[in-house]
């Protein structure tokens, strides 16, 4: 049986039973947090994961490697990862991207 991951109801991003290895470039401003994220995707087996701590040194991998995929924290230091999201946009650069956080502001929460 062939997995997919779906980026729309029209479109694959993703043949996941593609054995070939995936590479990330995960971006987090946190060295442990992306040592531990590191160390736990590549168990998975076919995945590649490559680390940036900020936004700056992840515009300066992408500028010599490739990358299937950007794992990316929202709250940085300096540029944020909602930034960095809307400059690779604006460059034309449509690589998936997967943002998350950490936190939680109470206030929107209802």
């Amino acid at each position: 049986m062939t997995e997919y991951a779906v980026r729309s109801s029209g479109e694959v991003a993703v043949n996941l039973s593609d054995k070939t290895q995936m590479r990330v470039l995960h971006v987090d401003d946190e060295p442990a947090l992306l040592r531990i994220a590191e160390q736990c995707l590549e168990m998975q087996g076919s995945l590649q994961v490559d680390t940036a701590v900020s936004s700056e040194e992840a515009l300066k991998k992408l500028e010599k490697e490739t990358y299937d995929v950007i794992v990316c924290d929202y709250q940085m230091r300096g540029k944020d990862g909602l930034e960095l999201l809307k400059e690779l946009r604006e460059k034309g650069n449509n690589i998936p991207f997967i943002m998350f956080t950490g936190s939680i502001d109470t206030k929107d929460v209802r």
